[in-house]
């Protein structure tokens, strides 16, 4: 699983180069799955009293917990993502 949106956007966040606003644009096309799920969990959470917001429900296919298993587990993606929607991930 790679992003494939923005050239080695991973690469400059290491390096402290990367903006967080082209993180989440390459996060958005290359792991919609993942970008939608999160996505839909920080508008969930915001739009109720609960203290968090769980996906029940496994990821459809292969592919698509993958791309779960990416965001979540690189810590660049995950804390670039946590700041976007203004939420902490736990997986």
């Amino acid at each position: 699983m790679s992003l494939d949106a923005l050239p080695h956007p991973l690469a400059d966040t290491e390096g402290g180069a990367a903006r967080d606003e082209d993180v989440v644009a390459a996060v958005r096309a290359s792991l919609p799955y993942a970008y939608r799920l999160v996505a839909g969990l920080a508008d969930e959470l915001r739009s109720g009293t609960a203290e968090f917001a769980d996906a029940v429900a496994s990821a459809p296919t292969e592919a698509e917990r993958g791309q779960l298993r990416c965001a979540l587990s690189r810590e660049e993606i995950r804390g670039c993502l946590e700041r976007h929607f203004g939420v902490v991930l736990a997986s």
